[in-house]
């Protein structure tokens, strides 16, 4: 098998004799692997459909921590298989024939012959090789048309040039932006502060909080603030160039950012408009984030101390508001939304007919694919006890390599800790795997197959080193194959 990553210019190519294969060691391990970092985002319905599922155990699971460890460059450039894009690999030399003199290629995947343009010493010799293609770009800002009602997420590419990654037996591609070396991104805490946030719980005995109006208990926000306090004050010892800034959401969203300037409340008219949030909030994202926490920290925490509870809960407008502002700081910036409540003023707001909550959901992908563009990570945090609907809003954690938490109030700030310190090893990553005519992918959403569901494609976004990506296939039916080999 091989497999091969691609990092903004970078190509990392694995290769392999056999299949990945990860067994569950239960079903119970197949819809909950926690090696992969969190849960998959199922409803009811769905786990139970897919606990009854027979078990698949072809399942391909590839660590991007491999984008930190490129090791050595190799020599020349990545050789593609004109017919199927499969990249020339070590294993590729058995099937090497040598005609008058000149050497021929006939591909693992597709059987074509192509006279190599290779010198043999820049035939790949190990497992792994990375190739340098081209010098790092900035990637173009390109707006995406949301139209009203149904959104579609962009068809995956699967035809093109040899920048695109395809496998082998099993192959990937990652590609990226150049490893973050100053940590001088942006941090965006997203705060739900509707009347929800105000329900309280005992305080144990020992436990310090700051920002409690009764000593003996402590109420949702009150925990949030003690810890967003706590991280800013880290954040401003460790990573004193980053750029922190709130915004806070209930029936109204407010723009507090880093505080150097008065905040600002959305429009209402403007709840409901994707582009007019994004317009304002990018527009104004110097006033409203201007200084490293350095010099902002002070500042940040007197806004933290003066945010109360009131209204309902306007998450969608917030979460594009956030987005729209972490899009302006570096590639691998952060928005961490912290929530209680289900979403229900403005854009995002969650319904109760099924065509109404197809709407949702491709609202949230949507935003995933806007701030996937931009190389962030969004995380979202749910208090428990709380109902949140969190398989609705899954697509825009995913899509971004964030994390989904479901956390007691009382240890927040070990959360908050957790996922701060996770480093961005790469930005604007995509993975594309290539598997053999003989095999086909399942399980997986239409758009990110190829027609003949032998090559699958996900963008990853930023990556960290311990992300995985995982993909399942299978032999094609016995009387498919007949039919293909004319049997």
């Amino acid at each position: 098998r091989q497999y091969q990553r691609r990092v903004h210019g970078i190509i990392t190519m694995h290769s392999f004799g056999s299949a990945f294969t990860y067994i569950p060691k239960s079903k119970a391990d197949y819809l909950h692997d926690k090696s992969a970092g969190r849960a998959p985002m199922t409803t009811a319905g769905e786990s139970e459909a897919m606990a009854a599922r027979e078990i698949d155990a072809n399942i391909i699971r590839i660590s991007l921590g491999v984008l930190e460890d490129v090791g050595e460059y190799a020599t020349g450039d990545p050789f593609p298989c004109p017919r199927c894009g499969c990249f020339f690999s070590l294993h590729s030399k058995s099937n090497i024939v040598v005609e008058e003199g000149v050497a021929f290629w006939n591909c693992e995947f597709c059987s074509n012959k192509t006279k190599i343009l290779l010198e043999p010493a820049e035939y790949p010799t190990t497992n792994s090789a990375t190739y340098v293609l081209s010098l790092p770009a900035k990637v173009p800002e390109k707006k995406i048309d949301i139209a009203p009602g149904i959104i579609e997420a962009p068809p995956a590419k699967l035809e093109g040039s040899v920048s695109e990654i395809k496998l082998s037996e099993v192959k990937e591609e990652v590609k990226g932006a150049p490893i973050i070396k100053k940590d001088d991104i942006s941090v965006i805490f997203c705060v739900d502060v509707s009347g929800s946030m105000n329900d309280s719980v005992s305080l144990p005995t020992g436990k310090a909080m700051k920002y409690l109006k009764n000593p003996s208990r402590v109420t949702r926000l009150e925990a949030v603030k003690t810890a967003i306090d706590a991280q800013i004050v880290q954040m401003a010892k460790e990573s004193p160039d980053r750029r922190v800034g709130f915004i806070t959401f209930e029936s109204n969203v407010c723009l507090i950012g880093d505080g150097s300037n008065p905040s600002v409340m959305l429009e209402k008219e403007k709840l409901n408009d994707f582009y007019g949030i994004v317009e304002h909030t990018s527009n104004f994202s110097e006033k409203y984030i201007s200084k490293p926490i350095k010099e902002s920290s002070g500042r940040l925490l007197e806004k933290l101390q003066g945010i109360n509870t009131a209204g309902c809960t306007a998450l969608g407008p917030a979460l594009v508001a956030a987005v729209a502002l972490a899009a302006k700081g570096s590639a691998g910036s952060r928005v961490i939304i912290c929530t209680d409540g289900l979403a229900n003023e403005g854009l995002g707001a969650i319904k109760d007919s099924p065509s109404e909550q197809v709407q949702v959901r491709e609202f949230y992908n949507q935003v995933g694919l806007y701030a996937q563009q931009h190389s962030l990570v969004v995380s979202l945090i749910s208090l428990v006890s709380s109902e949140c609907r969190l398989e609705m809003l899954s697509p825009i954690s995913n899509l971004t390599n964030g994390s989904i938490l479901r956390v007691d109030p009382l240890n927040l700030s070990t959360d908050f800790s957790a996922l701060l310190s996770e480093k961005i090893i790469a930005t604007q990553v995509s993975v594309k795997v290539k598997i053999p005519s003989i095999m086909q992918f399942t399980g997986v959403p239409e758009q990110y197959v190829s027609a003949d569901k032998t090559v699958y494609i996900q963008e990853v976004g930023s990556a960290t080193r311990d992300s995985l990506v995982t993909c399942q296939y299978s032999l094609r039916p016995l009387v498919e194959l007949e039919k293909n080999s004319g049997a």
